[in-house]
């Protein structure tokens, strides 16, 4: 092994807390789990004749769209904290992170009204008990998120923040993980759906 590989490997070993290590290794296994739910999805997606089934109700596509806004807007401002947070710009990286918390709970709020009154039963067939299963998955991750971003946000106050940066990292990599799911199943189950009839 070369020399600049070895200090390629002991700088990313010095680097990488345990916080962060141990969020991308809770990432990788609910990305794991919910490609199981999703597979089930495609796979009788792809034995169906007609999909989604007729018996199934179109949900509207508005509130969805909104919260799809916000949630992308909720990842820039987690990006912006992240950045802060390096720099060690402690006030922009607490006032970041308090505006994607708000605008988490947004999200959170926008996706359980988009849920309200859709028709879609879990125990109807395999599209409903899907729909649910992740929509579920979707709004326990964006909670967990607001959670997260609350304690980061009183660890700032505290001044812990100023000595280590990993749970803020932990936070954006959590926080890219539940946009990049958020959009994945408005992909699936709205924008995919829009058309049919």
């Amino acid at each position: 092994m070369s020399e600049y590989a070895l200090s390629v490997e002991r700088r990313a070993v010095h680097e990488t807390s345990n916080a962060v290590l141990g969020m991308l290794l809770f990432v990788i296994s609910e990305a794991m789990f919910l490609m199981g739910f999703l597979a089930v999805y495609f796979t009788a997606y792809a034995d169906a004749k007609v999909w989604p089934p007729t018996t199934i109700p179109i949900p509207p596509i508005g509130l969805p769209t909104a919260a799809v806004v916000v949630l992308l807007g909720s990842a820039a401002t987690m990006t912006i904290a992240s950045r802060a947070g390096r720099r060690r710009d402690h006030r922009q990286m607490a006032a970041w992170t308090a505006a994607t918390l708000g605008l988490a709970a947004a999200f959170s709020v926008l996706l359980g009204l988009s849920y309200r009154g859709l028709g879609i039963h879990a125990n109807t067939d395999v599209y409903g008990s899907m729909f649910w299963v992740l929509a579920v998955v979707a709004i326990a991750h964006a909670i967990g998120g607001i959670v997260f971003f609350a304690l980061i946000l009183v660890q700032a106050r505290a001044g812990e923040l100023e000595l280590r940066q990993d749970p803020l990292q932990a936070a954006s990599i959590y926080w890219n993980f539940v946009t990049v799911i958020g959009v994945a199943l408005y992909l699936i189950f709205y924008l995919a759906n829009a058309g049919a009839t």
